[in-house]
């Protein structure tokens, strides 16, 4: 059976839930899943460090022992250059416009989760959300 999994690092430039400044805050979210996202999927809290670095098509982050995820950009093979790609989805959900990368490495350990999906697509995208 052929799940779909991402590993995705939501990192708040600035902004804040009521009261509550939600500025340079991290958080992961680890799935994988068999149908559809829209039919389910179950992802338990846990609050751990992250270590991340973002710097677009070459950011990275990670969790001590659990995750460890780092992008890079294609790259042209007859030029050697670095490719300036990307793909925009004008009604997307999670994202409008993503620059596109490649995963050098995305691997998750964790009695709920292990996988590595090292070398697949990745994507870097600035959103901006607002709520109540």
């Amino acid at each position: 059976m052929n799940y779909y999994k991402n590993i995705i690092l939501f990192h708040i430039r600035s902004g804040s839930y009521g009261n509550t400044k939600l500025d340079g805050l991290d958080f992961i979210t680890a799935e994988s899943w068999p149908k559809a996202i829209h039919e389910g999927f179950t992802l338990l809290p846990q609050f751990v460090d992250i270590n991340a670095k973002i710097d677009g098509r070459k950011s990275s982050f990670s969790v001590a022992g659990i995750v460890n995820v780092e992008t890079e950009s294609f790259i042209n093979h007859v030029t050697g250059e670095e490719q300036d790609t990307e793909v925009q989805i004008p009604k997307g959900f999670i994202w409008k416009l993503a620059d596109t990368a490649k995963s050098k490495i995305m691997r998750i350990t964790s009695p709920e989760m292990n996988y590595d999906h090292s070398g697949k697509n990745a994507f870097y995208s600035v959103v901006e959300y607002e709520g109540p």
